[in-house]
């Protein structure tokens, strides 16, 4: 569901559909309702420089991944959350997906997440794009095969994309995007995958 809605966000702003066919950490007990948030970046590139009309995103953060991803435990599936949720909005603002896949996803939610990322060049690029995910309970939820977390998903955009060299204002009812679901963890071989959040 996650992948869905960042698809449509992307596709769905100014116009950028009708484009896409032509270019077709704490230990247990812990208290993690609320953002989760990635407490670690790279900045060694320079000073974060906004998307302009002429040329996209310079020197975004990049996220470094938590020490306590590969935990089996609560705390490692909360990282591992987090960095999600940065991976996200850096490949949002950058068209790079390479984070993403150091997170284990199921294959198809992989392909949306890359497939997105595929529509970004040096003529196409979005402004300003903040993703959250909102946990909405102090811990997820065990069953059988790993935990479900009830969670929300915002996606906000900024006032302009520039879809294949041509600058165009992005609608006040398209500059925010919202979904709720469960995201699914399964710690598999040393590592959570992450699995398309059911929808509720």
């Amino acid at each position: 569901m996650f992948p869905a809605v960042t698809r449509r966000f992307a596709l769905g702003l100014a116009g950028v559909g009708s484009v896409v066919a032509a270019l077709t950490s704490c230990g247990a007990g812990a208290d993690y309702k609320g953002e989760a948030k990635l407490d670690r970046y790279d900045t060694s590139a320079g000073p974060y420089e906004p998307a302009t009309q002429e040329h996209p995103s310079k020197n975004v953060p990049v996220p470094i991944k938590p020490d306590n991803m590969g935990e089996n435990s609560v705390a490692g599936l909360h990282a591992t959350i987090c960095y999600f949720a940065a991976s996200l909005q850096y490949m949002m603002n950058t068209g790079d997906s390479q984070h993403l896949k150091d997170i284990r996803f199921d294959r198809e939610d992989l392909k949306s997440y890359t497939d997105v990322a595929e529509l970004f060049d040096d003529k196409t690029w979005l402004s300003e794009v903040t993703v959250t995910v909102e946990l909405t309970t102090s811990a997820p939820i065990r069953n059988t095969d790993g935990y479900q977390w009830p969670a929300k998903l915002t996606m906000k955009q900024g006032d302009f994309a520039l879809i294949r060299g041509k600058v165009s204002q992005v609608p006040q009812n398209r500059k925010l995007v919202q979904s709720e679901g469960d995201i699914t963890g399964r710690y598999v071989e040393g590592s959570w995958n992450l699995s398309t959040p059911k929808k509720r």
